[in-house]
């Protein structure tokens, strides 16, 4: 979603994606909560910034092998007025082909290999004053 500098308050948007029995949405860089069938999400976009919000979709065991359709819905408004809306409506479709190998973990889960830390008298100089 573009929001362009000429505007002088920030857009918010509230959308919702409903998703077939077996396929599971995620989503990064806003807030995200799901329900049956439906994943919803919110974020807001300042005066003149772009927002792209990723999904990534997978299938359990249970999905059907074949063509799927997401349907994208939602409102999005300026500032706080919300009775100033104007809808959003996008249909994608998806092919499952096989289920995916761990459709309960999100992208975004914390990678559990840690880098080795660096001892504190290796770089004795490097001290930040403010």
């Amino acid at each position: 979603m573009n929001n362009p500098s000429l505007n002088d308050v920030t857009l918010n948007v509230d959308a919702r994606i409903s998703v077939p029995s077996g396929i599971h949405v995620y989503g990064e860089s806003f807030g995200l909560g799901a329900g049956a069938g439906v994943v919803a999400g919110t974020f807001s976009v300042p005066p003149g910034t772009s927002r792209t919000i990723i999904l990534t979709v997978k299938a359990d065991k249970s999905a059907r092998i074949g063509s799927h359709t997401l349907m994208f819905t939602g409102l999005y408004w300026p500032g706080d007025d919300k009775d100033n809306f104007q809808p959003l409506s996008l249909t994608y479709s998806v092919t499952v082909k096989e289920p995916s190998k761990d459709p309960e973990s999100s992208p975004d889960t914390p990678k559990t290999t840690a880098a080795p830390e660096t001892p504190k008298s290796q770089y004795p100089d490097l001290v930040q004053h403010w």
